[in-house]
């Protein structure tokens, strides 16, 4: 589960589909009934990543994250140095 999940609403930004894909047809016909209604929801799903997922605000999350994490570890963390620093 992503950090940014539970901002998304069902039928506000995405389609809800369960986890036994039972009524996955029912969903497509449903979309392809509604275009309009499906194509809407693709857009506000859409303009919610854009205006809410700068690759500033994933950075501080991972960077709050991992700090918190390394508050837990009860061993001296050793850098491996064949890895290399990825900046975006």
């Amino acid at each position: 589960m992503e950090f940014f999940y539970l901002a998304l609403k069902p039928w506000v930004h995405y389609i809800p589909v369960a986890q036994d894909l039972k009524e996955t047809r029912t969903l497509i016909e449903f979309a392809k009934s509604n275009d309009q209604v499906a194509k809407d929801i693709a857009k506000r799903g859409r303009d919610f990543i854009w205006n809410h997922l700068q690759m500033e605000d994933i950075s501080c999350y991972w960077k709050k994250l991992l700090k918190e994490y390394s508050k837990l570890i009860k061993y001296k963390v050793v850098r491996n140095k064949d890895l290399h620093q990825v900046l975006p």
